[in-house]
């Protein structure tokens, strides 16, 4: 293993515990680490030097201290309102689609402007946008530059925010059935996207843009969050000084994971929308932080860390973001700029048809998809955009719908016909489909706006808007929240940012007081437009997240409740185990199987700790309750053999009824650009179980092709690599790194294509089944499920 890799898990390892972190974590975070210490020696992707020039004309908004007003006849300057993507009205959120596909079609920069942008991200700025203090202020102006180039294609569209705690919070269905991953947001989230607005993009390297919802990772926690803003310091969220649980880089990390696709790379990320929705939740969470600062007595201005990570020194210029700074991001002058809308709250989740009120944990969680279906099939004709609208549903997963919500029929010639239904079946069906199916309050959000003129639906005034519901009248104040600002005047020479040392800088900030103070903050109002005094956020407040501004603008009655989704925009994802996993091909800039190589990798795996399966003892007629068969508890000598820890997984672990689940095989390019992932089904119920599968590394006929290969589980969990020991008979194995070097030399372990690995995995010569060739498998992870880090004692260079 590379010393700059080993060094990164060895630091990692002795600053978590195991049973605190998950493994997967820490190898994500090293695996980013060293391939962006390390990308000199790998392609990436070139930067139009037009872009620089085009961030440079946006930057002129920042250093005018004249900013245009956005108010008539020279009315006070409007901050732009960022709100929760669910919570804007479909005419708001379309024309912010609008505005990105925009952006996607202007070439005036190369290869577009979208694609420019967020090349911007990429290899040369990675290291000074990761892995420390710098994260928050680069991406916050990174967010800027994407919001004023938007505002190119549409003056009034401000950035939304992805608020991913709403469908991590669901209950019922799972966040892969989530309402924001159907053609009316972001698109579907399994493989290629091939539907929503953002169907069939492609990146510079000419991939299709892609997807891998549910993959080992998670959505923003509620107890994340929590623990971030828990601290006092940025010292204390912000790597390498943080901890594991209130390391707000790292709970954004588990959302790409999570995602996956090309929202899994840090390279390749920003080419997906979802990249900056994403983004900006980050930074409303780093805005709470700093609103808290605030509120203790501390300017967030001011609290830039001392560091000496590469690229993260404050008063270093952004990489490739222009002429400021890296201390100006953490600058309190943007919050002049914009201020954040409340994420929705119960008990109203701010009258959103697409979000509900779980009562009894009072959050608001997203709607399922399932949520939104109509009473009979009605075919789309095209979108907004003008291209063919691409249906979500897959062939073989259409399903026909009669008026009937309980019908639901599959394509079977024949069926067993029952005579009689037990009751509790048909109990049981009931409440799925209205689990599933009825939500009460987007039907009367419907109902309302379908009569406007019987004078009992909606009603608009300056300050209020009204909805009458099964639940009572539901009044939101409307009413804006106006006050000069101070606006830009202060900013000149040729930093943006005056010196926090100079005495103007430090006048200038002396009127930002502490809300303890009696003062507002800038850019920050309570729910009623009066200074917080409160030094803490209550219990309350951390369910929901607190006000940070109220809602500001006007509401559409045409297409405020415009929410009914085709059947053909539904995806009945049904389980995680049933994704599948689509990956890019794309190596060294182009997108070819052709130049891939395929070999085999076993799988060996223990039973996880804690798995229970309803699977009863019955010895001489009697039935051991609680017992569970396959467990080696029952069984003496083989619970001495299979000990496991209880290493640390992601929140909301995966858990199959029927054992089935999934280890992910990942192949990382190290002398070449590239990831290749794919799985293993292994059956958790058994003592141990053993599979093969085939992971894609550079086929070494077009040069060195080194591969660093990890395998994990569902949940995060790191399985222990093992080698081929050479010549050994029969085959023996010892511990390993999982970095592999290919060449073309025999014996040959690896095929041309994926179908020539699979003919040199088994042998065809016998007439009755094929049988395996165990000594052509030259790697073997163990999921041993131990409380010891995996790489502890691996072999490095």
């Amino acid at each position: 293993m590379p010393r700059l890799l080993y060094e990164c898990f060895y630091n990692q390892t002795r600053k978590f515990d195991i049973t605190t972190k998950p493994s997967y974590s820490v190898f994500t975070h090293c695996r980013n680490y060293y391939w962006t210490k390390t990308a000199a020696d790998r392609y990436s992707v070139n930067i139009d030097p037009g872009v620089f020039t085009y961030v440079e004309r946006l930057e002129n908004n920042l250093f005018n201290h004249r900013q245009k007003r956005q108010a008539t006849q020279g009315g006070p300057f409007q901050r732009r309102i960022r709100k929760e993507i669910r919570a804007m009205t479909d005419t708001e959120r379309q024309a912010f689609f609008n505005a990105v596909v925009q952006l996607k079609l202007d070439t005036s920069v190369r290869p577009n402007i979208y694609d420019a942008i967020g090349g911007l991200h990429s290899a040369n700025a990675v290291q000074a946008a990761h892995f420390g203090p710098n994260f928050l202020g680069w991406h916050r102006y990174f967010l800027y530059i994407f919001e004023e180039a938007l505002r190119t294609k549409d003056p009034d569209v401000s950035l939304p925010y992805w608020d991913s705690t709403k469908d991590f919070n669901m209950q019922l269905d799972d966040p892969i059935d989530s309402i924001v991953w159907t053609a009316r947001f972001f698109g579907n989230g399994d493989g290629i996207v091939d539907s929503g607005p953002f169907a069939n993009w492609r990146d510079p390297t000419d991939a299709v843009l892609q997807r891998n919802i549910g993959s080992p990772g998670s959505l923003m926690t509620p107890d994340g969050i929590q623990a971030v803003l828990s601290q006092r310091f940025h010292r204390d969220i912000t790597q390498p000084t943080s901890g594991a649980n209130n390391d707000l880089e790292g709970h954004h990390n588990n959302v790409h994971a999570w995602i996956n696709g090309h929202m899994g790379g840090l390279t390749s990320s920003a080419y997906d929308p979802l990249f900056f929705l994403h983004h900006c939740y980050i930074d409303y969470v780093w805005e709470l932080f700093r609103r808290q600062q605030f509120q203790q007595g501390l300017n967030p201005q001011f609290d830039y860390p001392n560091t000496g990570v590469d690229g993260h020194w404050p008063w270093s210029r952004m990489v490739n973001l222009g002429r400021i700074r890296n201390v100006d991001g953490y600058h309190n002058a943007f919050m002049r700029i914009y201020e954040y809308e409340r994420s929705p709250e119960c008990p109203d989740c701010g009258d959103s048809p697409y979000l509900e009120c779980d009562a009894t944990r009072q959050v608001c969680v997203s709607v399922s998809s399932r949520a939104f279906r109509t009473n009979g099939p009605q075919l789309p004709t095209g979108n907004t955009f003008g291209a063919p609208v691409a249906s979500m549903m897959r062939s073989n997963e259409r399903m026909a719908f009669s008026n009937d919500p309980l019908e639901k029929t599959l394509d079977v010639q024949q069926k067993f016909v029952p005579t009689s239904i037990d009751p509790r079946t048909i109990e049981k069906q009931v409440n799925r489909v209205k689990r599933a199916v009825y939500n009460p309050k987007l039907a009367a959000a419907k109902a309302e706006m379908l009569h406007p003129a019987d004078n009992h639906g909606v009603g608009l005034s300056e300050s209020s808007i009204s909805i009458r519901t099964p639940f009572g009248r539901i009044k939101t104040s409307m009413s804006d929240i106006t006050g000069r600002s101070p606006g830009f005047d202060h900013l000149n020479g040729g930093n943006v940012f005056p010196d926090p040392n100079s005495s103007q800088n430090r006048n200038y900030f002396s009127d930002v007081r502490s809300p303890v103070g009696g003062s507002n903050i800038g850019g920050m109002r309570s729910n009623n437009g009066q200074a917080q005094h409160k030094t803490v956020l209550s219990t309350s407040e951390m369910k929901g997240l607190p006000t940070i501004a109220k809602r500001r603008g006007k509401t559409s009655s045409a297409n405020a409740f415009n929410i009914l989704v085709d059947n053909d925009e539904i995806v009945e994802k049904s389980r995680f185990i049933d994704l599948p996993m689509q990956n890019t091909f794309a190596m060294d800039g182009i997108s070819d199987v052709g130049r891939w190589a395929f070999t085999p990798v076993r799988i060996i795996h223990k039973r996880p700790p804690g798995s229970s399966f309803d699977c009863k003892i019955i010895k001489n007629g009697r039935v051991s309750e609680g017992a569970d068969f396959y467990s080696p508890s029952n069984y003496l000598n083989l619970q001495q053999q299979l000990r496991t820890g209880s290493p640390a997984s992601y929140p909301k672990a995966v858990r199959s009824g029927s054992g089935a689940s999934k280890v992910f095989v990942q192949a990382d390019g190290v002398s070449y650009e590239g990831k290749y992932i794919d799985y293993a089904i292994v059956d958790e119920r058994q003592p141990i179980s053993e599979t093969v599968t085939f992971v894609a590394i550079k086929h070494p006929k077009l040069g060195s092709s080194q591969s660093y290969i990890t395998a994990y589980d569902a949940n995060g969990r790191i399985c222990q690599p093992r080698c081929l020991i050479s010549g050994s008979s029969p085959p023996k194995y010892k511990i390993c790194s999982g970095l592999i070097s290919v060449t073309e030399s025999l014996p040959k372990m690896y095929g041309d294509t994926y179908g020539d690995a699979v003919m040199n995995r088994y042998s065809f010569d016998s007439q009755h089944c094929p049988t395996n060739k165990d000594d052509d498998i030259f790697l073997t992870f163990y999921c041993d499920y131990e409380n010891t880090w995996p790489w502890v004692g691996y072999p490095h260079l």
